[in-house]
């Protein structure tokens, strides 16, 4: 999802993937949305209001494309980032004997090698950026207790 904001004193551009592999459907049921951009009146300041689960892999790698950006931006000094906790999958169960892989075919429908192939379109992006996935060791976990800390 391509979210574009400009103001007088600055153009800012913001791309987010907002696709997630995590039941997509509950998080856009949320009423928050994933970014907002909001210009100050009293200070030629940005804020920029960032909604995040820990779980979401896209999320971290949208954070990495963010801090570049903003790394590059000009006026970066005059932008205030605030980072706020969004639970993706509120009702999922911690479920530690299986890993996401097999969570994600079971909880899609999808093939085992079908479920690889799009994880590694994840952890190509995701390297792309300095991260390292691996989904054959991370286990189905609800990030409640992650966003509490």
């Amino acid at each position: 999802m391509m979210l574009t904001k400009i103001t007088k004193t600055f153009r800012v551009s913001v791309v987010i993937l907002s696709v997630f592999l995590y039941s997509y459907t509950e998080a856009l049921a949320q009423p928050k949305p994933l970014i907002t951009i909001t210009p100050t009146k009293t200070k030629k300041v940005m804020k920029v209001e960032i909604w995040s689960d820990v779980m979401c892999p896209f999320c971290y790698i949208g954070k990495r494309k963010f801090e570049a950006a903003l790394a590059q931006f000009e006026h970066k000094n005059q932008v205030e980032v605030v980072w706020k906790s969004f639970q993706i999958q509120p009702n999922m169960v911690t479920d530690t004997t299986q890993n996401t892989l097999e969570h994600l075919a079971q909880s899609k429908g999808w093939t085992m090698e079908y479920t690889k192939q799009v994880t590694a379109n994840v952890v190509a992006m995701a390297k792309e950026v300095g991260l390292n996935y691996d989904f054959d060791k991370a286990v189905v976990s609800n990030s409640f207790d992650a966003h509490r800390l």
